[in-house]
């Protein structure tokens, strides 16, 4: 005669064996994790263990122009946006931006942010990822923002030229000097526009002036100033269709305006334009992180 196997034994054995398959599975899980930490840095894979559980997003963000590269997540109520060693150093340090952009739009700037990388293996590369991160957080000013290796604080170094080349301080000193003297025509249409989201900018090997409106460009002045033309800058994307489009609205169809010493009614029709399109119409939205500093 047959007998039923005894059910109150095997189902709770079932249940014990499945429980110890989970622990170890959490086990493995969790040393994988630590080795990565501690053998060069943490990758996309490492990253995303961290944080399971914590509401991830690593697939490309279009509306935001975020790749997939970037990972976002929240902890506790804090965001945090992580950029793995497994991308490139440049990626890396971009990601700041990206940090800072994602932070504005889903969070409207209020709080902290987290934002964390992978540690290079190579000792040149990881000090220039802290270099420059620790650069572009010192230009922040009012961002609570935490910069953080592999999730543990960054010792990031402060700016220090003390071994640059002489011939980049002479640069950097005639670039100041550019900016603190600029030509009539530069002063001219600053003194029409008159609004304080229009400003000058220039790079140290950079032919002209940049004129921008909270960071986006839309024109470019001679050195010497003797010339000038509105023209949206390197605007890719979805963001830079819809300031191309914004741009021909406002200039009348033209993708470029020349302009010249003498006659600057024009241009600063449509750079007043502009600002209130930046400011209120549908360029409000694009690159944010710019107001920051």
């Amino acid at each position: 005669m047959l007998h039923e196997p005894d059910r109150s034994t095997v189902t709770p054995a079932r249940d014990e064996q499945e429980r110890y398959k989970r622990a170890l599975a959490d086990r493995i899980a969790d040393l994988l994790r630590r080795r990565n930490e501690h053998s060069g840095g943490m990758d996309t894979g490492a990253i995303r263990d961290r944080l399971r559980g914590r509401k991830v997003e690593a697939h490309p963000d279009n509306m935001l122009s975020i790749s997939s590269a970037v990972i976002r997540a929240e902890v506790e109520g804090v965001p945090v946006v992580a950029v793995g060693n497994d991308h490139p150093l440049g990626t890396q340090i971009t990601g700041l931006l990206d940090a800072l952009h994602f932070w504005l739009e889903r969070y409207h700037g209020e709080g902290p942010l987290r934002y964390v990388v992978g540690g290079r293996e190579d000792e040149r590369e990881m000090a220039e990822l802290t270099a420059a991160l620790g650069s572009l957080r010192a230009a922040l000013s009012g961002v609570d923002v935490s910069v953080e290796i592999d999730f543990h604080a960054a010792d990031l170094p402060s700016a220090d030229f003390a071994q640059a080349k002489l011939e980049w301080a002479e640069l950097i000193a005639k670039r100041h000097a550019l900016l603190a003297e600029p030509p009539e025509l530069v002063r001219q249409l600053s003194s029409i526009v008159d609004d304080p989201s229009f400003d000058w900018y220039m790079s140290v090997h950079a032919p002209h002036y940049s004129g921008r409106i909270d960071g986006l460009q839309i024109c470019t002045v001679a050195r010497d100033g003797a010339s000038g033309t509105l023209k949206i800058g390197a605007a890719r994307g979805n963001e830079g269709r819809l300031v191309r489009e914004q741009f021909r609205d406002a200039s009348d169809g033209r993708d470029e305006v020349p302009f010249y010493r003498g006659d600057l009614r024009e241009p600063a029709r449509i750079i007043i334009d502009l600002i209130d399109r930046r400011r209120h119409g549908a360029l409000a939205g694009l690159k944010r992180e710019h107001r920051l500093v």
